[in-house]
C-alpha cells in the first residue's frame, strides 16, 4: 500500500513537471497563431481579396430553384385534398369541389387563375383516385 501511495505521488510530482513545461509551449504557439492572421489579415487588405473561405465543391454552383409554376402546385395540392376526402369516405364530386374551392383560393393568393385546363386535369386525376 505505502508504494502504491509513492508512486501516485512520483506521477502527481511528473505530472505537475510536465504541464509547467508545456505551458510556455502553448504560449508560444498561441502567439504563433496570431501572428500568421495578422499577417494573413495585412495580406488580404493589401491584395484586395477577401478573407471567406474558398468554395467547396459540394456547393451547387446553378444558383436559386425558379418558383413553381401553377399548375404543379394544383396537382399535388388537388391530389391530395382529393386522397385525404376519399380516405374520409367521401364521393367523388364532393372531393372534387373542394378541391377546385381549395385550388381557387391559392391561385387568388398567387395572382392566378384557375383554367380550364388545370380543371380538367384535376378531373381526370379525380378520376384516376376514385377508381382505384
Amino acid at each position: 500500500m505505502h508504494t502504491a501511495l509513492t508512486e501516485a505521488g512520483e506521477a502527481e510530482k511528473k505530472l505537475a513537471d510536465a504541464l509547467e513545461k508545456i505551458h510556455p509551449l502553448k504560449d508560444a504557439a498561441e502567439s504563433k497563431r496570431n501572428a500568421v492572421n495578422v499577417a494573413m489579415a495585412a495580406y488580404s487588405r493589401a491584395t484586395g481579396t477577401s478573407s471567406e473561405p474558398a468554395p467547396t465543391r459540394r456547393k451547387k454552383a446553378t444558383g436559386t430553384r425558379a418558383p413553381r409554376q401553377f399548375l404543379a402546385i394544383a396537382m399535388t395540392t388537388g391530389s391530395r385534398l382529393m386522397k385525404a376526402a376519399k380516405s374520409q369516405g367521401k364521393q367523388k364530386k364532393a372531393a372534387l369541389q373542394a378541391a377546385v374551392e381549395r385550388l381557387n383560393e391559392i391561385a387568388k393568393k398567387r395572382g392566378e387563375e384557375l383554367t380550364e385546363e388545370i380543371k380538367a386535369a384535376i378531373e381526370k386525376r379525380a378520376a384516376e383516385i376514385f377508381t382505384k
